[in-house]
């Protein structure tokens, strides 16, 4: 099985990236009052995050 990052990965996982830091901000400003959502909020997108970096470390 071939794990091979191309370029066309690489655009699409920074493009996702810059999607959920521009959810992440949105959604915190709106809700910058309620602490415990903006936790959740921030454990679920860090997690994602850490998923895609996970894929490009271990892709080369």
């Amino acid at each position: 099985m071939n794990m091979k990052m191309s370029m066309s990965d690489a655009k699409v996982i920074l493009g996702f990236l810059l999607l959920i830091l521009l959810i992440w901000a949105g959604y915190n400003s709106e809700h910058s009052d309620n602490k415990r959502l903006q936790t959740v909020t921030s454990f679920w997108l860090g997690s994602i995050v850490f998923m895609l970096m996970f894929y490009i470390a271990f892709s080369y």
